[in-house]
């Protein structure tokens, strides 16, 4: 209550899909609507991602076979974010390094960076911290690597 915005870091991990993400999404987006928030920023993977005009990057040929699943949990989630009339950013990080912060990290709006497959914990929670106020990737999927 009171609250101007909502950050999510529900995540599936790499286990077997329980729709935790999604169905955590779709809970917060109807709490958000019953207090009046109407943003949020959540976390998604880089499969989210376009790799070309036409295609994501989790339709690639390379893309992990052990992540479809959860690639799949997160077009759910993207999905869920797009046909509400909420503002919504969703991160999409490749692996995480669990590191802090360095504040040398590249976003790009909704392709995939290609300088990069790693960011460090640290510098997706600066560019939290920055969306918050800059509201630079409203209603947009959010790519982020160390630079």
């Amino acid at each position: 209550e009171g609250q101007e915005i909502v950050i999510s870091a529900i995540s599936e991990g790499t286990t077997p899909v329980r729709k935790t993400q999604s169905g955590g999404i779709a809970n917060i987006l109807a709490a958000m609507q019953q207090k009046g928030i109407r943003r949020i920023i959540c976390m998604g993977g880089a499969g989210l991602l376009q790799f070309n005009q036409t295609e994501r990057v989790n339709e690639q040929p390379w893309f992990p076979a052990m992540l479809k699943d959860v690639a799949l949990e997160h077009m759910e989630v993207l999905r869920l974010l797009q046909t509400s009339s909420f503002e919504w950013t969703i991160v999409c990080p490749p692996m995480i390094l669990n590191a802090p912060h360095d504040g040398k990290f590249m976003v790009t709006a909704d392709y995939a960076p290609t300088q990069n497959n790693e960011v460090n914990a640290g510098n997706i929670a600066d560019f939290i911290a920055e969306e918050l106020t800059a509201r630079i990737f409203v209603n947009k999927r959010v790519g982020i690597t160390n630079a």
